[in-house]
This record gives C-alpha cells, sequence and structure tokens, in this order.
C-alpha cells in the first residue's frame, strides 16, 4: 500500500476532486508502525536499540511524507526516499535473530 500510494501521485487519480494517493499512503504507513510496534525487543544490545531508535526516525519520516501528501507538497519525496535510505541500513545492519 505504501509503494502503491507512492506511485499513484503521478498519475493525478482524483476522487470528486480529492487525492486518493495520501489516503493509500496513510493506511500502508499504519500498517508499517503497527508491524513495527508488534516487534518489541527486550534485551540490553546497544547496536540493536540504535537501529531500533533509526527506525523510529525512519517511522517519522513516514509520518511527515504522509502529511505532506496531504498538503500537495512535493517534499514528501525527499523524506520518503530518506526513510526508504535508512530502512535499507537497518535492515542489512540488523542481526537475523531479531529481525524476525
Amino acid at each position: 500500500m505504501v509503494l502503491t500510494g507512492a506511485i499513484l501521485p503521478i498519475f493525478q487519480i482524483r476522487l470528486n476532486d480529492i487525492l486518493i494517493a495520501p489516503f493509500i499512503f496513510s493506511l500502508g504507513i499504519v500498517a508499517v508502525l503497527v508491524a513495527r510496534y508488534m516487534q518489541p525487543f527486550k534485551g540490553n544490545d546497544a547496536r540493536i536499540r540504535r537501529l531500533r531508535f533509526q527506525q523510529v526516525i525512519s517511522s517519522c519520516l513516514l509520518v511527515l511524507s504522509a502529511y505532506l501528501m496531504f498538503i500537495e507538497d512535493k517534499k514528501w519525496v525527499i523524506t520518503l526516499l530518506v526513510a526508504a535510505v535508512i530502512d535499507l541500513v537497518v535492515s542489512y545492519r540488523m542481526p537475523p535473530e531479531n529481525s524476525k
């Protein structure tokens, strides 16, 4: 849903003069946030805590991207790109036993 919501602004699809892309994007963001919340970390490893904090920053950037889509500001692309890069780095740095 996040990817679909990010691609839809290219086509400018509107329903009663309202863009539908921000709503689809926001639903995808909610799903991502719920999935991240449901993966609690119980431990004392500083590396994992740092990576989880980076995921929190990425989540905040995703929410900011959704807000910028709603107000039709083109800067949502930049915040989405930064969030995607952070998520990519975290996905490669996270140890396999903690990425479940």
